[in-house]
């Protein structure tokens, strides 16, 4: 059974979502409120585990919870509050990849095809952690 989790936001938005998830080193949680459809995770691995002092089962994955859905927020808000430089953004990707493959060396057209997209995403969409 899905775990209900809720909180207001320091902006005063109410978020809700759920854990859709758990285990003692991996939490998984997903946006319902005022955004759906997105998820984030978080997990401690290997060596990192050795120091960790607690596990996602406790009040350490709770709160991890409560800061995965606030970033899930704070990034869908960044695209819907940017939604229309978004799609221009994108519109441009396009065109530019288009004379990309007008060129005759495939090693330069591919890592100019490469580049054009991580510049794409780096800019617009990722701020903290890839999602």
């Amino acid at each position: 059974m899905m775990k209900k989790i809720s909180f207001i936001h320091d902006d005063g938005t109410f978020i809700s979502g759920e854990i859709t998830e758990r285990k003692d080193y991996y939490l998984r949680v997903r946006i319902t409120t005022p955004y759906c459809h997105m998820e984030n995770s978080g997990a401690v691995g290997g060596w990192a585990r050795k120091g960790f002092p607690r596990n996602f089962l406790t009040e350490t994955g709770e709160k991890l919870a409560v800061s995965l859905l606030k970033e899930v927020y704070e990034k869908l808000k960044k695209l819907d509050l940017n939604i229309d430089k978004a799609a221009k953004m994108y519109l441009e990707l396009l065109e530019e990849q288009q004379a990309i493959k007008t060129l005759a060396d495939a090693e330069v057209k591919k890592r100019l095809y490469e580049k054009s997209e991580d510049g794409f995403f780096r800019d617009f969409f990722i701020y903290t952690i890839s999602i």
